[in-house]
């Protein structure tokens, strides 16, 4: 199953789990960069290289994968400005 739900919609669903991120978040401390985000899910999809240091604190590395936004990668994972 590959949803945008939360976590806390999926606990009742069996089989694998995947979070579809369809959002980025400028701050690392905000809203889409928590624990509680991604616990319950098998693996995660995230917008580019630059979110997979963050999500790997949480979830084995080998369990996420990049999708969508390459092009804005540089610039994110440097941060504004």
């Amino acid at each position: 199953m590959v949803t945008v739900l939360s976590q806390d919609h999926v606990r009742k669903w069996r089989g694998l789990k995947f979070k579809f991120r369809y959002g980025i978040g400028l701050l690392r401390e905000g809203f889409h960069y928590q624990k509680k985000r991604i616990t319950r899910f098998d693996g995660v999809m995230v917008h580019g290289d630059f979110e997979v240091p963050i999500f790997s604190e949480w979830i084995d590395p080998s369990r996420i994968r990049t999708m969508g936004m390459p092009r804005h990668d540089m610039a994110l994972r440097q941060g504004p400005d």
